[in-house]
């Protein structure tokens, strides 16, 4: 829609001043069309410089004529033309600039007024002059009759009239557009959180299971340790130690799980609820039967099964234990009640209508949170929806799914995980009437306010019609500004359907105007429409208040954003403050409550906290089977040299003894003789002392094992402080040996005068065991018979320190590269991997006010690098203490 229309009215009766005129109206009508097609930069600094030529030739052309006629106001017509160049100026100069500034409306209303009441004034009076020196009054006789004008009017405003519809039906289709965009938005974002919020649960579920799996087999592997030994030492098992040490298990496990020990016909003999009086056999058991086919059948996980002693239903968890002579001697089995499962599944917040459901390896109902009397609900059932079946078959090891057929008709959002330790299903979801209940809410609104916005709308456009019919300038542009501000308040309403506050500040009375809504984020009386600083911001925390009065007090052109507190809430502002010499002072601020996305971002931030303390633990029980192994080994040498040296010594006592006797006997040296010639004193001499040495060094080595398992478990302190890098590694790499022995070999170029560094000892083991295990698997993937090189390096970097990592395993592909450190994401097989390693590292570097990087080429093995600082960043401090 052009911004002005040529019309008789502006005719100075000239026809090259009139031409020329019109081209300007030409050229103003460019300029407004660019900037109503939200053209881009230069584009409107095109416009802008044309507007400027063409005016600049018009007004050099007409101020030459008016030399030559002799017009009498000739001084006063230049310095009109002047203070139009002047703002003209200004105008190109902020279009030529660097900065961001956007063409307003005032701008061009000015231009447009000060032509049109220019040509209106000014320029028909020095037409009349011509006229009259001409002895013409050529303006007068050329003038359009009043018939002409009416008709002329009645044409504007018809044109006008059909350029304001299709503007409101533009704003109309503008506003639904935008709402309907904005609520399917909204629901989009809803779902992906609450997606990744059942995801999230989900695999917090299965590292608790997993973990209590893990303490299970762990405390079997001791018990099948000690029965085979009793077995090998003794040749039996006394009933009452037995007693005694399963008890001491169990309450180990803080009665986790009650163990039971069979003999190889599958009667219980020791364990929880036995009895010698009653025999209970077990013998038909799958568990059982499994364990006696298979010498090598490992941990078995049983489905559900009524217990014969405590009659209750739980889960069974067994291995097998063997005679002197290899034979199968019976069955350790560890039963973990349902209930135990419930629990766990209880403490995740899912909502009313939310669930969590655990099922065994045959797809069969294990337990269900919260419980269900429907027959299809209860223990070994397998009646679930299509959609589980679906990702149950797809082999994943995690899936989300929509399902709107349930069991109990709850339309869900689902998480499906194999876990990782057991042969078991997860599933848990969170009700779908209960995460979009706002925005349903929401909708229903936004139609009652859009239904409003088109009565309103189509009310306005009749008014207009009206006003316009009552007056014969329609087509000033004036009156389309007023229209186009009009359309503004029109479109604030999508602020409110938004949920936005607005404030408009007027910089020179300093009165600040609430839009709707806004007093109720601002925790104001709802009947204030504006007021003074103190007014609005009376609840606002005094130093975001601060903040706030500051940068208004700048009072640039350049856009801002804060957060303000009131309270317990935090609202999100965005404004640009402006000083438009053509238009009012004033700032236009947008106000968003951001409360829910911080603690939702908090919630998460704690939710991936607990995933690295899990993973830390999932790492240390991950580690004990080799760090058993490693302290086996030191300690079975250590044995027999003390064995050795025991034989020894007794032989060297026996021939004291043979002397002691001589002694008394006054010179009977038979004895002695005897045992001197049964004694290798040679062999004893050179024997001894290295067998001692060799024990000394075993338990040394013991020792130093037993010392970096306590300072990896248990560090010193949860706070930063100073640590030795150099010594943690030698720590965490007694702690893994047995994890890289076997693949790689590992080389240290540590800085002997590295400076200590303020950091949490335990965290920065978690980095150190990730990193070190990750170069593990890369080696192995190669799937080398001979092995590879982990090399770790340390140096100062002046106000730091610098860790290196570099292995030769497989290497990162370059697609990969730039995930590796997301959370979840995994090139490794389901079941091998989770995701979390390298993100929890580089948590914790950025924690600590560090960076980690990582460089590879495929084939060619990985570097890990991380700088750390000396000092934490006062930031970084906060946030680590608070971890």
């Amino acid at each position: 829609m052009a911004l002005l229309h040529w019309a008789p009215q502006y005719s100075v009766q000239i026809p090259e001043i009139d031409a020329e005129h019109q081209a300007l109206f030409g050229v103003l009508n460019d300029l407004w069309a660019a900037t109503e097609r939200c053209s881009d930069k230069q584009a409107t600094a095109d416009a802008i410089h044309r507007v400027s030529e063409t005016m600049r030739n018009h007004l050099r052309h007409e101020e030459s004529l008016l030399e030559e006629w002799g017009y009498p106001r000739f001084g006063e017509h230049v310095l009109e033309h002047q203070k139009l160049l002047i703002q003209l100026d200004a105008l190109v100069a902020s279009a030529d600039s660097n900065d961001k500034h956007e063409l307003e409306i005032g701008e061009l209303n000015f231009i447009s007024n000060w032509l049109c009441s220019h040509i209106e004034n000014s320029d028909k009076d020095y037409a009349r002059f011509v006229a009259r020196k001409d002895g013409g009054g050529e303006i007068a006789k050329s003038s359009p009759s009043w018939r002409q004008r009416i008709a002329a009017s009645v044409t504007l405003s018809r044109s006008v009239m059909a350029a304001l519809i299709l503007i409101t039906m533009a704003v109309d289709i503008t506003v639904v557009g935008l709402l309907s965009y904005g609520l399917n938005a909204t629901r989009n974002l809803q779902e992906r959180e609450i997606r990744a919020t059942v995801e999230s649960t989900a695999l917090l579920l299965d590292h608790n299971i997993s973990e209590s799996v893990s303490k299970i087999d762990l405390t079997l592997h001791e018990i099948e340790d000690w029965l085979e030994h009793e077995l090998r030492v003794k040749g039996r098992i006394e009933d009452r130690e037995a007693k005694i040490f399963l008890d001491n298990r169990k309450s180990w496990l803080s009665g986790l799980a009650n163990f039971r020990v069979t003999d190889e016909h599958g009667t219980i003999l020791y364990g929880s609820g036995t009895f010698p009086s009653e025999s209970t056999s077990i013998s038909d058991r799958d568990h059982f039967i499994v364990h006696r086919e298979n010498s090598r059948s490992g941990l078995f996980v049983s489905n559900p099964i009524l217990t014969r002693i405590d009659h209750e239903w739980g889960i069974s968890l067994s291995r097998r234990y063997n005679s002197q002579d290899g034979s199968f001697a019976g069955v350790i089995s560890a039963t973990v009640n349902i209930d135990y499962f419930n629990s766990l599944l209880s403490a995740a917040r899912l909502g009313v209508n939310g669930v969590a459901l655990l099922r065994d390896g045959d797809t069969g109902m294990i337990t269900r949170y919260p419980a269900s009397s429907s027959p299809s609900q209860q223990i070994g059932t397998k009646v679930f929806s299509d959609e589980l079946a679906q990702a149950i078959a797809s082999g994943d090891q995690a899936r989300s799914f929509h399902t709107q057929r349930t069991g109990d008709g709850v339309e869900r959002l689902n998480a499906y995980r194999r876990l990782s330790a057991a042969p078991f299903h997860l599933v848990v979801g969170m009700g779908t009437e209960d995460y979009l209940a706002q925005w349903h809410s929401d909708v229903t609104k936004a139609v009652v306010i859009v239904s409003a916005f088109l009565l309103l709308s189509v009310g306005s456009v009749w008014l207009l019609w009206r006003l316009f019919g009552l007056t014969k300038k329609a087509n000033n542009s004036a009156q389309l500004v007023r229209e186009i501000a009009r359309s503004k308040q029109q479109l604030s309403e999508a602020h409110r359907i938004a949920r936005l506050g607005f404030i408009e500040l007027n910089l020179i009375t300093g009165d600040y105007l609430l839009g709707e809504g806004t007093q109720d984020m601002l925790g104001i009386d709802p009947a204030r429409k504006s007021g003074s600083e103190e007014d609005v911001f009376f609840n606002v925390a005094s130093d975001d208040r601060g903040r706030l009065m500051d940068l208004l007090s700048r009072r640039s052109g350049s856009c801002f954003e804060l957060e303000l507190r009131i309270g317990a809430r935090t609202l999100h502002v965005l404004g640009e403050v402006s000083r438009d010499s053509a238009a009012p002072a004033m700032v236009v601020m947008t106000l968003q409550d951001i409360t829910d996305r911080i603690i939702a971002e908090q919630e998460r931030a704690a939710m991936i906290e607990r995933i690295a303390e899990s993973d830390r633990m999932e790492a240390l029980g991950t580690l004990a089977g080799g760090i058993a192994h490693e302290i086996n080994t030191p300690t079975q040498y250590v044995s027999d040299n003390i064995a050795f040296m025991s034989d020894g010594i007794s032989s060297l006592l026996d021939l004291a003894e043979s002397v002691k006797a001589a002694k008394s006997t006054e010179g009977d040296l038979v004895a002695v003789t005897k045992n001197l010639d049964g004694l290798d004193l040679d062999f004893l001499k050179a024997e001894l002392p290295a067998a001692a040495a060799q024990a000394q060094d075993g338990t040394l080595r013991i020792a130093k094992i037993v010392q970096a398992i306590k300072e990896f478990s248990y560090p010193s302190s949860k706070l930063p402080h100073p640590i030795d890098l150099n010594h943690l590694i030698d720590v965490v790499a007694t702690v893994t040996r047995n994890q890289w022995k076997y693949v790689a070999e590992l080389e240290f170029d540590l800085d002997p005068d590295l400076p200590k560094i303020s950091a949490i000892e335990g965290e920065i083991n978690q980095v150190l065991v990730n990193l070190l295990v990750n170069a593990t698997h890369a080696i192995a993937e190669l799937g080398s018979s001979s092995l590879g090189r982990i090399k770790v390096k340390t140096q100062s970097l002046g106000d730091g320190v610098e860790l290196t990592v570099r292995d030769s395993g497989v290497g990162i592909e370059p697609e990969n590269l730039k995930q590796i450190f997301e959370l979840f994401f995994t090139t490794k097989a389901p079941g091998q991997g989770t995701g979390q390693g390298l993100a929890i590292t580089k948590a914790i570097i950025h924690r600590h006010g560090g960076q980690i990087t990582a460089e590879s080429e495929p084939g060619s093995g990985a570097c890990f690098r991380i700088r750390l600082p000396i000092e934490i960043p006062a930031a970084s401090s906060e946030d680590a203490s608070l971890s």
